[in-house]
């Protein structure tokens, strides 16, 4: 992967290339003009967002997916803690690249996601934590959520992942994270280009 220090660098034939972009700070319209116009040129945007910018970017891109940005809970398949939420329900496509379980590190969901567009689901026994008390109340959202979806948008495709963290160097190399990150940068099995802002 390269590391771009500005979206001016993005490149003018983005076919086979991916973005991954985690929108800490917010995009300024001029920013967001490139994403779309990296999408609308057969690029992919890898957006991974938990409690930060996403939901900006995609209303800018006229799509009805946002982050929740609300805690993602599962008491009973996790890593250690709930707020560390194991995935194994998958799409066949996932699970034939070889990915069988991630992890995630407090982590948000997915909504506004047609069914056939999600590509990962919490499991049953977890739960959206709208109070942030940390326990199940009356009335918070059970799961399963969707916390990974991909989808065409004009020429190119759009990946949202609920949770940044799975990159970061001391997650990447739990259970399958490293593989499902290169799921979503592959092109049938292949690397393609790899940007990271």
């Amino acid at each position: 992967a390269d590391g771009i220090e500005s979206l001016d660098e993005l490149p003018d034939l983005p076919e086979q290339t991916v973005l991954v972009a985690i929108p800490y700070l917010d995009y300024t319209d001029k920013e967001l003009s490139k994403i779309k116009r990296f999408l609308d040129g057969g690029g992919t945007l890898l957006l991974m967002d938990d409690y930060g910018y996403g939901n900006t970017v995609l209303a800018y891109l006229g799509v009805g997916a946002r982050f929740s940005n609300k805690p993602l809970l599962d008491p009973l398949f996790n890593y250690k803690n709930q707020s560390m939420p194991r995935i194994i329900d998958f799409v066949p496509e996932v699970k034939e690249s070889g990915v069988n379980v991630i992890v995630l590190n407090h982590a948000t969901t997915l909504t506004g996601i047609e069914p056939a567009e999600v590509t990962a689901r919490s499991s049953t026994a977890s739960f959206l934590d709208i109070n942030e008390d940390g326990s199940w109340g009356q009335g918070e959202p059970e799961g399963p959520f969707a916390v990974a979806a991909g989808f065409r948008l004009a020429k190119g495709s759009l990946v949202l992942v609920s949770d940044p963290s799975i990159m970061i160097n001391s997650m990447v190399d739990w259970d399958d994270n490293y593989g499902f990150i290169r799921y979503f940068t592959s092109f049938n099995g292949e690397q393609g280009g790899l940007l990271i802002d």
